[in-house]
């Protein structure tokens, strides 16, 4: 099962996120070597990913995997997704050849400074 993790963040602040994406079936660090990291902001969890309102982040343009036998990747947070305070939804999806794996899901809730 996929863990759920909310990013709390603050309107304007553009923050560096560093995740560690772990395997399902063992709970220790997937090995992303090869693999590609996904991480999608929406409005709301039942948006279609390719909706105009998703902002889709891909390593290794957006995405940067730091440790690939460590499971860790970070990302900036878009401008976009912190312009306004309120609650989203984010996704990080980790995909192998054909395979596609939801690793981390949740709210995104951006407050007002």
């Amino acid at each position: 099962m996929p863990a759920s993790q909310v990013l709390n963040l603050f309107e304007g602040n553009t923050d560096t996120i560093t995740l560690t994406i772990t395997s399902q079936a063992t709970g220790t660090a997937e090995d992303l070597t090869g693999s590609t990291v996904e991480v999608l902001f929406k409005p709301d969890a039942s948006t279609a990913d390719g909706d105009v309102t998703v902002t889709k982040l891909v390593s290794p343009t957006d995405v940067t995997i730091v440790d690939a036998v460590g499971g860790v990747a970070r990302f900036v947070v878009p401008p976009g997704v912190v312009a306004s305070p309120g609650s989203t939804f984010w996704r990080c999806d980790v995909v192998s050849g054909a395979n596609r794996r939801t690793a981390m899901y949740g709210a995104v809730v951006t407050e007002n400074l």
